[in-house]
């Protein structure tokens, strides 16, 4: 195994997946490297637990006292980073000359010389990933995708994955502490308000995304900011001038190290365009052949194809093909209908501009019936007012029922604060049959659409889960304990 860089002692904060997964890579490579790794955590029963996995391990120690004068390098976990004005560790690494990283900076310190697509946006970033990783596969292309998505990048530090191409999912918080990003091509798929009480404000949590674009070889952007289609403010140098999409400002990025820029979008201008009869590339006559299956049928899902797109050709792909991809689990997957109800799991959407996503989706075809809430976060709840007049009636659990209950009101969506998700399935399936009773006549019957039971959260999870996987786990079994869904 090749290493570009072998820091001498480590620091691990936080013994969740990424912390844990760093701790492994280093334990197995000790004969080669020699480092030493000391773990820490505040949670007593991750740390206790974690020390019991590595008890034989002759080169990582879990500790209470680190000594910061001999590390090199302090590791954080993402789910960290927001604590890093307060946390201790922060001060005394800095005090003791270590250099604070994410692993996914220390995995590319390791292995400079690797190939790596980087990922990121309020939005879409993982279903865009799953669909490059999809499309490069289905060119003879290994690929593996890593980071946010929930595949920690040293679990593959192997030599099979070191000659594939790595698919980066990478979020803000990732970026914030990630200085060194070397990627073949970045691109970001949408910015709206979202974790801005981690981050401060939008311009902050703006400038953290555009972190992944300072050391790529090329840029891919959408539609940005809030659903706006005008994207210079984001290109903008710190002057504030900022050019035409035309200019030399806009294409070629003035970052640490420039990059081209690539512009996907549905205006006609743009490098790659995509509209309801298709992907369109600038100077390729033929568009591009989506498969023929309900998913590549939304409409913002053509979109994530677009970008998708865009990335494969920046990395050298010339046919670009999705065939079987079928969508992610947890993100508006379909799980079963009974009795013309269709009951979709979409517990990955954590903002309300991704709950909004979900009911455009499907609101074309279904009566929406849909149950939100989760653990309150500073999200700007605009998104929800906009799609009132497709919400049949909404149903909120967790910590946000007041906060979602008081945007339905005044946004005019009939609701109720359900509490739990078994609740308010139990409700929201009560209503879909309600509503079948009272449009049972002929002709009624003939207009009436199916209805969709839609659990799109909007929000975090852990007030009553352990992560959005957890979460849509119980919602699935619910539908299969409770109703003789077929499968579809």
């Amino acid at each position: 195994m090749k290493l570009s860089y072998i820091p001498r002692n480590i620091a691990i904060l936080g013994l969740g997946k990424t912390g844990l997964s760093v701790a492994r890579f280093f334990a197995s490579i000790y004969e080669i490297a020699g480092c030493n790794v000391f773990c820490i955590d505040d949670n007593d029963e991750k740390f206790y637990s974690s020390r019991e996995i590595f008890q034989n391990s002759r080169n990582v120690k879990f500790v209470k006292n680190v000594p910061w004068e001999k590390i090199d390098v302090l590791v954080v976990s993402p789910g960290v980073v927001s604590k890093r004005d307060k946390h201790p560790s922060f001060s005394c690494a800095l005090r003791g000359g270590a250099a604070i990283m994410s692993d996914i900076e220390l995995f590319l310190r390791m292995f400079s010389y690797v190939k790596m697509a980087g990922i990121t946006g309020t939005n879409g970033k993982s279903t865009t990933c799953a669909l490059v990783k999809r499309a490069l596969c289905n060119a003879g292309i290994a690929a593996e995708v890593v980071g946010n998505f929930g595949c920690p990048i040293f679990d593959f530090a192997d030599e099979d994955h070191l000659r594939g191409v790595y698919i980066l999912e990478i979020s803000s918080y990732q970026l914030l502490l990630t200085n060194f990003l070397p990627l073949e091509v970045a691109a970001i798929t949408n910015i709206s308000s979202h974790h801005i009480d981690a981050h401060g404000t939008l311009g902050e949590y703006i400038a953290a995304k555009k972190k992944i674009f300072f050391q790529a070889k090329r840029a891919v952007v959408g539609d940005l900011i809030d659903g706006q289609k005008d994207i210079e403010v984001f290109f903008q140098n710190q002057d504030g001038a900022c050019g035409s999409r035309n200019s030399s400002k806009f294409h070629e990025f003035a970052g640490p190290r420039k990059c081209k820029v690539v512009y996907v979008s549905e205006r006609s201008e743009a490098d790659f365009c995509y509209c309801a009869s298709g992907i369109f590339e600038k100077g390729r006559s033929a568009k591009y052949v989506l498969p023929e299956n309900e998913w590549f049928s939304r409409s913002h899902n053509i979109q994530n194809a677009a970008i998708a797109i865009a990335v494969c050709r920046s990395l050298g792909v010339e046919d670009v093909c999705f065939d079987g991809f079928f969508g992610l689990e947890h993100r508006q997957e379909i799980v079963g209908s009974c009795k013309e109800v269709v009951y979709v799991n979409d517990s990955k959407a954590t903002s309300p501009e991704a709950v909004k996503s979900a009911v455009l989706a499907f609101s074309r075809d279904y009566d929406i019936f849909w149950i939100g809430g989760g653990v309150v976060q500073d999200d700007s709840l605009a998104p929800i007012s906009d799609i009132a007049r497709y919400v049949k009636k909404a149903f909120f659990i967790g910590e946000a029922a007041d906060r979602y209950a008081h945007i339905a009101s005044s946004s005019g969506i009939l609701y109720e604060k359900s509490g739990d998700i078994e609740t308010a399935l139990c409700s929201a399936q009560y209503e879909c049959e309600s509503r079948v009773m009272k449009g049972a006549s002929v002709r009624d019957s003939l207009v009436l659409k199916k209805a969709v039971i839609l659990f799109s959260p909007g929000c975090a999870s852990f007030d009553q889960f352990k992560n959005f996987e957890h979460r849509g786990d119980v919602f699935k079994k619910l539908i299969a304990n409770r109703f003789e869904c077929d499968k579809r």
